[in-house]
Order: structure tokens, then sequence, then C-alpha cells
């Protein structure tokens, strides 16, 4: 999955302890801080986003995650 985002990176790091899925950790590439995961959630029957505590996000940020998602439930 290659997203155009001007400040984060999704990097593949794992499978789902099932193998069925996948794991992403979200870095911040301005600070090259980890903000988050992006792991399936069952609940919602798609890829979520589950942020970092403490964390805080603009509209640009928010926007680049949920084409993120998108991109990524759609191929599962």
């Amino acid at each position: 999955m290659a997203l155009d985002s001007k400040h984060l990176e999704f990097t593949l790091v794992r499978f789902s302890d099932s193998g069925k899925t996948k794991i992403w950790v979200v870095v911040n590439t301005t600070t090259v801080e980890r903000i988050g995961l992006v792991k399936w959630a069952g609940n919602f029957r798609k890829y979520a986003f589950f942020p970092n505590e403490a964390t805080a996000y603009d509209s640009n940020c928010l926007q680049d995650i949920a084409a993120f998602l998108q991109e990524v439930t759609s191929c599962h």
C-alpha cells in the first residue's frame, strides 16, 4: 500500500496472531514519533486506526489516515 502522505508513514510490521490480517505502525515523519497502529477491527469488519494515548491530529492527518484505511480495507 503506497499512500502519498506529507507527514505520515504507514509501515507493515506483522500479521495478526491468526495470520488473516495485517498490522501497520503509523509514524509522524516530522517528529519521527509512532502515533498509533492500523489493524483489523472485527466489530467494524474493517481496518481501523488505534491511536496512541495523548496524540492529536489535524484534518489533513485524519484524511490521510482515512484514505489508508479505505485502501487497505478494500484490498482485504
